[in-house]
């Protein structure tokens, strides 16, 4: 089975609520890891976290980067996305980070 890796950018200075670019396959995929990487600012005082969002709907796992970090991974509970469905990720918590990348494994 072959992994898939695309990326979702989270430009700029983070807020609460800011979704990334959305994504979308014509075949049904799994979310199998997540990567979090910051390319500006890390994060200071406390973690940037994300939750995926299918469809418009927030799910519960919740993918961390934490303090002071440049790069985190995270095994994903293996979330099936059907074929055709919108799917980005949504900024929990900022942690005063910038321009972060978060990437997800799919199979």
């Amino acid at each position: 089975m072959s992994i898939e890796h695309v990326q979702f950018s989270l430009p700029g200075l983070l807020a609460v609520d800011q979704i990334s670019q959305q994504s979308r396959a014509t075949y049904k995929r799994t979310l199998t890891k997540v990567r979090m990487s910051c390319l500006g600012t890390l994060p200071s005082g406390s973690a940037v976290t994300v939750k995926l969002r299918i469809a418009g709907v927030v799910q519960s796992a919740v993918y961390t980067l934490a303090d002071a970090t440049r790069s985190q991974e995270t095994t994903a509970a293996s979330v099936a996305i059907a074929a055709d469905t919108w799917h980005d990720f949504i900024v929990v918590t900022n942690g005063s980070a910038a321009d972060v990348i978060v990437e997800g494994a799919f199979e």
